[in-house]
């Protein structure tokens, strides 16, 4: 008989495992590496310890939905044991999936649309970082490309070379929808205030470099 879990969002599953403290963590990451549903004294053993010191910890990994629990009778009589079980996501993987989803999509919608999700996410990010701000800095727009996995560098005073893309996996050397969410992201996470951007989706060393241009001057 499996418990009843809550369900909830892999992002609040992912964060809540982040959030743990080491003792604890150590156990969620030896019930994860086993790839199978394990009993207290498996991973009592594994670990070390002993079974009164990793009862508790798991205790609370099923409490904070980390872990779920089964029963499994392990041989002769007596009450079956129970089995823990890791919910933990490959994030990896779904992020894989994502982007596949996201960019073969991309093949069926025109330019404008491609450049409002792409807004529309920048806006998203930038939000959930500054709150409902109309614009952020260049400074504040780095930061987020670098958590959403673009590997921004600076090269100049307002020109950022874009190093690595997570939206890039797809071999044509040229992509206007892909482009165009691109821009849109760009833009969206730079808002209003701090200038515009000009994009150059061209550039022989990597396909895309990204300048802040102050407020008033030209993008051309």
């Amino acid at each position: 008989m499996r418990s009843r879990i809550e369900v909830r969002s892999t992002a609040e599953v992912v964060r809540s495992a982040m959030e743990l403290p080491p003792a604890r963590r150590r156990v969620l990451d030896a019930v994860t590496r086993s790839g199978h549903p394990v009993s207290v004294a498996e991973l009592a053993e594994a670990l070390a310890c002993h079974i009164s010191t990793v009862r508790p910890h798991l205790g609370a990994l099923v409490a904070a939905g980390l872990l779920e629990t089964s029963e499994r009778r392990l041989g002769g009589r007596g009450r079956p044991a129970t089995m823990y079980s890791a919910r933990l996501p490959d994030p990896g993987r779904i992020h894989a999936g994502l982007v596949h989803l996201l960019t073969s999509g991309l093949d069926r919608v025109n330019v404008e649309l491609a450049y409002d999700l792409g807004y529309e996410w920048g806006t998203d990010e930038r939000q959930k970082d500054l709150g409902e701000v109309d614009g952020a800095k260049p400074s504040d727009v780095v930061v987020i490309l670098i958590r959403l996995g673009f590997d921004p560098v600076w090269e100049q005073e307002d020109l950022v070379h874009i190093r690595s893309c997570p939206l890039r996996h797809r071999s044509a050397d040229e992509d206007r929808n892909l482009w165009a969410l691109h821009r849109g992201l760009f833009e969206g996470l730079l808002g209003t205030g701090h200038g515009s951007i000009a994009f150059r989706p061209d550039d022989p060393r990597s396909g895309c470099v990204v300048e802040f241009v102050p407020e008033g001057c030209p993008t051309e």
